[in-house]
């Protein structure tokens, strides 16, 4: 299935202000700050109270590391705008509610040639908010998918971490968000509906991340 691009002018400062992914990205970017400063002091510590230079040397390339790490982040996830435009369009409902937020269900071709096959899943995310969006079991949510690989090179032929991203998170029109509803076909929505069921699985799965068979996809 050819890979499904919706394009929309985005919002930038609506972006930065409810686009979770990108607090997602501050947190692995401070998280990766903290480790590399303590890891920079411990091995500070150890070089004066003479430890050997075995572990003085182990504790400066883990420092190195976490701090190359931090730089490359922004570079592995990219620019919102730029995630928005690359990543295929896909269905999502609030498959759960909570009074802190929802649970997105999304039915998401993982197939890294998506001309050639495909490879269905069902991914799960938590999130707090979607701007104009009633918090309603069933609802409708309109995502791109964002995928990669939990390994460096990966080792299969289809991505095996997705996360989708609301439309509603890059735009505040509400005409935009309603031509991305129309746009995904009306089976996606309809097998994505009745595989709600199955979100329980879904949480159990590493990664939220279900892969379905051909027969599941037959509801």
């Amino acid at each position: 299935m050819p890979v499904r691009i919706f394009e929309f002018p985005i919002d930038k400062e609506h972006a930065k202000k409810h686009n979770e992914l990108v607090g997602d990205r501050r947190r692995l970017q401070v998280s990766s700050l903290i480790l590399t400063i303590i890891l920079g002091v411990a091995a500070y510590f150890a070089y004066v109270k003479g430890a050997s230079v075995f572990w003085v040397s182990v504790l400066c390339v883990l420092a190195a590391v976490s701090g190359v790490v931090m730089v490359w982040i922004p570079t592995a996830i990219g620019s919102i705008d730029k995630t928005f435009k690359k990543s295929p369009l896909v269905p999502a409902i609030v498959a759960d509610t909570r009074e802190s937020g929802m649970t997105l269900l999304a039915l998401v071709d993982l197939s890294k040639k998506p001309d050639e096959s495909t490879k269905w899943a069902l991914v799960a995310r938590d999130v707090h908010d979607i701007p104009g969006l009633r918090k309603v079991i069933g609802q409708k949510v309109p995502c791109v998918a964002v995928t990669g690989s939990e390994k460096l090179g990966g080792g299969h032929d289809y991505w095996d971490l997705a996360t989708p991203m609301p439309i509603a998170w890059g735009t505040t029109d509400r005409t935009v968000i309603a031509e991305a509803r129309r746009t995904i076909p009306t089976i996606e929505w309809d097998t994505l509906g009745k595989l709600r069921t199955r979100l329980k699985e879904v949480r159990e799965q590493r990664n939220d991340v279900l892969l379905l068979e051909e027969k599941d996809l037959m509801v």
